[in-house]
């Protein structure tokens, strides 16, 4: 087997590279190799070169991704700060609950068949 013969074969069955000039490489220049590109940059740019901060939302993603925000927000608080909020909140949610108007529960008293049953 000669050198590098593995290299190629795998390179061949992948369709993938070392991103390295190494000693199997037949480079001729430098300035041939390109520049490494993370794989961050990578999902930054779209196929077709614009940068997906551009895109346009929908309301319901920007309320989502607030919603989203604010939780994490809330999350690496310091613990004592989120449990003064947590009790906040509750608070509100109680007093709003008691202040709202309950509606109709149902008929008073004895109705129906049962009303003038004996005893």
């Amino acid at each position: 087997m000669k050198i590098g013969e593995l290299y190629e074969k795998w390179q061949k069955k992948t369709n993938r590279s070392i991103g390295r000039v190494g000693v199997f490489d037949d480079v001729t220049d430098e300035a041939d190799v390109g520049d490494v590109v993370s794989k961050k940059a990578k999902k930054e740019v779209k196929s077709n070169g614009k940068n997906t901060d551009d895109v346009k939302k929908t309301a319901v993603a920007i309320r989502k991704e607030r919603e989203k925000k604010d939780n994490l927000r809330v999350k690496n608080m310091r613990k004592e700060d989120r449990r003064i909020l947590e009790r906040k909140e509750r608070s509100e949610k109680i007093a709003a609950e008691s202040t709202r108007n309950k509606g109709f529960n149902g008929k008073k008293g004895k109705t129906g068949r049962w009303k003038n049953a004996k005893k």
